[in-house]
C-alpha cells in the first residue's frame, strides 16, 4: 500500500508540472525574478513583449507584472496605445529595465546621460547634465507625433523646486513642459517657438500637454483639464525627445514615467492618468 501511495503522489505531482509548463508560451518565463510561477498566457501580447525584453534577473515578480499588464490592457481598451510613439516606465525594479520603449520594446532603447540617480520603483532624479535621452526624433518621420497633432507627458514624483525645471523637452527647445515651481504657473511649448501659460498649484503627479491644431495647446494636470491656451505651431520640433532636460534647461524632478505621441482626447487622458496612478499606488509611490 505504501508503494502505491508513493506512486500516485509522483503521478499527481508530475501531472501538475506538465500542466503548468503547458500554460506558459515562453519557457524562460516559468519562474519570475521573484521566484513565483509566471502565468503569462492571459497577458496582453504588448506586455509579454516588454516583459521578455527585460533581463530575466531584474524582471518584476508575478504580482507586480500582473499590475503592469492590467495597465497595458487599460491603455489599449481606451484605444490610446496606438496613439503613442514612446512610453518609458522609470519606476522599475532596476535601471536597465527603464531603457525599454514599451510601445516598441525591440526597437531603439533610450539611454541615460550623466548618470542620474535611480531609485527602485520610484524612477530617476534628473539634475544638471543628468537626464534621459529617448534617442527618438519625431522629425525624421514615421511617428504619430506631428506638428499639429501631438502630446507629451511625464509623471513627477517630486515637486519642482525652481521655475526652470523642464522634466520633458527636446533638443531644439520647441517642446517642453515647465511645471509650477512656486509661481502658480505651468509653461509649455508643443512644436512652437512661443510658450503657453496655465494657472495651477503644485507639480507632483501627471502633467500632460497636447496639440490638436495649429493655434492652441491644451494642458492636463492629474487628469484635470486646465483648458486651451493660444500658441501657434511653428514647425515640427527637430531633435530627440528628452526626459529631465531640453535645449537650455535641466530638471530636478524625480520622474516615474514619460511618453509622447499623437494628440489625445480628454477621455484617453483620463484613462492614462488613472491607470498610471493605480500602478504607482500599488508600488506605494503614488503622489496624486
Amino acid at each position: 500500500m505504501k508503494k502505491i501511495i508513493i506512486l500516485l503522489t509522483f503521478i499527481f505531482a508530475f501531472g501538475i508540472v506538465q500542466s503548468q509548463i503547458g500554460r506558459y508560451p515562453y519557457s524562460k518565463g516559468i519562474v519570475s525574478a521573484g521566484g513565483s510561477a509566471v502565468d503569462s498566457a492571459s497577458w496582453e501580447v504588448e506586455y509579454k513583449a516588454v516583459y521578455y525584453e527585460i533581463t530575466e534577473a531584474v524582471r518584476p515578480g508575478i504580482d507586480t507584472a500582473d499590475v503592469f499588464n492590467t495597465w497595458v490592457k487599460a491603455i489599449k481598451t481606451a484605444d490610446a496605445w496606438s496613439d503613442l510613439d514612446g512610453w518609458f516606465w522609470f519606476a522599475a525594479r532596476e535601471s536597465t529595465a527603464t531603457l525599454i520603449n514599451w510601445i516598441d520594446p525591440t526597437g531603439d532603447n533610450g539611454t541615460y546621460v550623466g548618470s542620474p540617480t535611480f531609485t527602485q520603483w520610484e524612477g530617476f532624479t534628473a539634475a544638471s547634465g543628468k537626464y534621459f535621452n529617448t534617442t527618438l526624433d519625431p522629425s525624421v518621420g514615421g511617428y504619430n507625433f506631428i506638428q499639429d497633432d501631438a502630446s507629451i507627458g511625464a509623471y513627477l514624483r517630486t515637486a519642482s523646486i525652481s521655475g526652470e525645471d523642464h522634466p520633458i523637452g527636446s533638443e531644439d527647445g520647441n517642446i517642453y513642459i515647465r511645471p509650477d515651481g512656486g509661481s502658480g504657473t505651468i509653461v509649455a511649448r508643443v512644436n512652437s517657438s512661443s510658450a503657453a501659460y496655465w494657472t495651477t498649484q503644485g507639480s507632483q503627479g501627471f502633467i500632460i500637454g497636447c496639440r490638436a491644431d495649429n493655434a492652441n495647446v491644451a494642458m492636463f494636470f492629474n487628469g484635470s483639464d486646465l483648458g486651451d491656451q493660444s500658441a501657434n505651431s511653428a514647425a515640427l520640433s527637430e531633435g530627440r525627445i528628452y526626459f529631465g532636460n531640453d535645449l537650455a534647461y535641466g530638471s530636478t524632478n524625480q520622474i516615474a514615467a514619460g511618453f509622447f505621441g499623437a494628440n489625445l482626447t480628454n477621455a484617453k487622458i483620463t484613462v492614462i492618468n488613472n491607470a498610471t496612478e493605480v500602478v504607482m499606488d500599488y508600488l506605494g509611490k503614488g503622489v496624486q
